[in-house]
């Protein structure tokens, strides 16, 4: 496989987990429970703190994990935040 495939196919991968974790969000947001706060926290975790094939990518995903992880946190304590202030 070459290298740009192997990009996109991550890049793909994680655009993926990405939508999965906001559909996951808004269900949430409208019922808050316990052990769906712990999978997302996983889910948010497992998706920005993760190694790719690509320099560039990991880059990104660290920059995103570093500046948002708290207000992600926030929202799964404080239900009333809205969850797409996280992913814009």
């Amino acid at each position: 496989m070459a290298f740009t495939d192997l990009y996109e196919k991550n890049l793909q991968v994680v655009k993926d987990q990405v939508w999965l974790l906001y559909e996951g969000l808004k269900k949430y947001k409208l019922n808050p429970r316990a052990k769906d706060k712990i999978r997302l926290e996983k889910m948010f975790d497992n998706i920005f703190f993760r190694k790719t094939a690509s320099a560039t990518l990991n880059a990104a995903l660290k920059r995103f994990y570093q500046n948002k992880s708290g207000k992600f946190i926030l929202s799964l304590t404080y239900n009333n935040i809205a969850a797409m202030g996280l992913l814009g």
